[in-house]
């Protein structure tokens, strides 16, 4: 019922988060103590999540239960699949907010920006600009 009311009477006293389920919080406090209760048997790395964990082990036995409608490509994540179904629908949901340039992934986008419109000192997206304007702003050549 408090999914419909809103209604939150768990709060975090480390953060002051509030949430409708007594374990949602008590899952939500492990990223304050950093406790991760949850220890995978092949390899012993530990999670805070018992989901976490039951995905990683798919790192061991192979398992990829996602498949690609269009060209059947497995996965073991949803999430990758959603992100692959993109390159067969061509939909690009990130986008530069300087140069409205789009991309399939949101890594595309930040490494674009990295390169582009933030990176080497420049503040500025070279789409469209010419050769000349490419240059840096400080270099005296430019002139």
């Amino acid at each position: 019922m408090r999914t419909h009311t809103g209604e939150k009477p768990f709060q975090c006293t480390v953060c002051n988060k509030t949430f409708a389920l007594s374990g949602t919080l008590e899952t939500h406090l492990r990223t304050h103590t950093g406790e991760k209760p949850f220890e995978c048997s092949v390899c012993n790395k530990t999670f805070a999540l018992s989901a976490t964990l039951k995905t990683h082990l798919r790192t061991h036995t192979g398992e990829k239960p996602f498949e690609c409608s269009v060209c059947n490509k497995t996965f073991a994540l949803s999430a990758t699949l959603k992100t692959h179904l993109r390159t067969h629908t061509g939909e690009k949901p990130f986008e530069c907010s300087v140069c409205n340039k789009t991309f399939g992934r949101h890594s595309q986008e930040r490494a674009f920006l990295r390169r582009c419109c933030c990176g080497g000192g420049l503040a500025t997206c070279f789409r469209g600009s010419t050769q000349r304007d490419r240059r840096d702003p400080a270099d005296p050549s430019r002139s």
